[in-house]
Formats: C-alpha cells, sequence, structure tokens
C-alpha cells in the first residue's frame, strides 16, 4: 500500500490519480482523510513497488506502507472474529476500510464542501 500526502485542495488527488493511471497501475482500494492543509490519501494499487516510483518521480511525498488483508468470503462472523483475535493478540487497529469484491457491488462516498454540485458533476458523468 501506498500513503501519500496531498494538499487539501481542488484537482490534489486527480494529478495523483492520472500519473498512476498514465502508468498502467489500477487502484485496488482507497481511504483517504484531511486535516486541515494537508490529506493523507492511503492506495492499494496493482504494483505498489511502480506506484512508488511513479508518485516520486511526479514530486509527491509517498510511502510503502504494509496492509493486512483479509478475506471475509462474505462470512458475516470472519471480521468480528478478526477484530477479536487482532484485540486478543494486543493489536490496535488504526484504520480499516472496506472494498467490494467487483467494481459492481463496490461504493465510493465522497465528502464535499459543495454537495449539491458535486452532485451535479458525478449525474452528469
Amino acid at each position: 500500500m501506498l500513503s501519500v500526502a496531498l494538499m487539501n485542495e481542488p484537482g490534489a488527488f486527480a494529478h495523483v490519480a492520472t500519473a498512476l493511471q498514465e502508468a498502467g497501475l489500477s487502484f485496488e482500494a482507497v481511504m483517504g482523510d484531511t486535516r486541515a492543509e494537508v490529506g493523507v490519501t492511503r492506495l492499494s494499487v496493482s504494483d505498489p513497488e511502480k506506484g512508488y516510483e511513479v508518485l516520486e518521480e511526479a514530486g509527491h511525498p509517498v510511502q510503502v506502507i504494509e496492509g493486512v488483508k483479509l478475506a471475509t468470503g462474505g462470512d458475516p462472523g470472519t471480521f468480528g472474529e478478526a477484530l477479536q483475535a487482532l484485540g486478543r493478540a494486543n493489536v490496535n487497529i488504526e484504520m480499516v476500510f472496506g472494498v467490494a469484491p467487483t467494481p459492481s457491488e463496490g461504493e465510493v462516498i465522497f465528502l464535499v464542501d459543495d454537495p449539491e454540485t458535486a452532485k451535479k458533476v458525478i449525474d452528469g458523468l
């Protein structure tokens, strides 16, 4: 996984996505958060090492971080069991995000400063 620091401004994440796309990389999962002026985006891409090189060359502060994947297989108990096991092992969960097994089942939720305009833009795609 990659961790990328971005300015909290329109188009910043688009620059990252475009650079990765032009390098032939695909997104497997994404999670982003902002703190005032700066945001941090965590990405799982098809080739993290290549993604690191691409983003570093594009001038983005980027780090490779290790993520641990859990395949739930649709079993409603798997996630809870994993959380319990991690707790018993004294493992602290700092962040968690989910992805669907196929694009048609997935959802991305955007939090924006102008939801009305964002909805119009998305609806126009």
